[in-house]
């Protein structure tokens, strides 16, 4: 398992694409405990702090995500087919837009 990239035309393509509905009935739970480790893994060995399932040729509405607490404990995350319910009319400046920057991630 890889990371895909937008510099690959072929990866762009499937990236940019809509992914599908995860079935949480289609995995057994042995191969879903798995697959999430080894995405952990990835996230973990390239210093991010979210990793979604497309991002490594997983065709499927998934994602998983290290963050801290308002204690500042790390908490783990998998998140499957998650919904936009609504939409904030804050505007955030275009230098801070990455999760990278967020002053409660460094």
């Amino acid at each position: 398992m890889q990371i895909l990239t937008i510099n690959n035309k072929k990866e762009e393509r499937f990236l940019r694409r809509k992914t599908k509905e995860f079935d949480l009935k289609q995995y057994p739970k042995a191969e879903l405990r798995e697959l999430i480790k080894e995405m952990r893994q990835i996230m973990k060995n390239t210093n991010g702090v979210g990793l979604s399932a497309n991002q490594v040729g997983i065709d499927r509405q998934f994602f998983i995500a290290q963050v801290p607490d308002e204690q500042g404990k790390q908490k783990f995350y998998t998140i499957f087919n998650p919904k936009i319910i609504s939409l904030s009319k804050e505007k955030v400046p275009k230098r801070t837009r990455s999760l990278g920057n967020h002053p409660t991630l460094k």
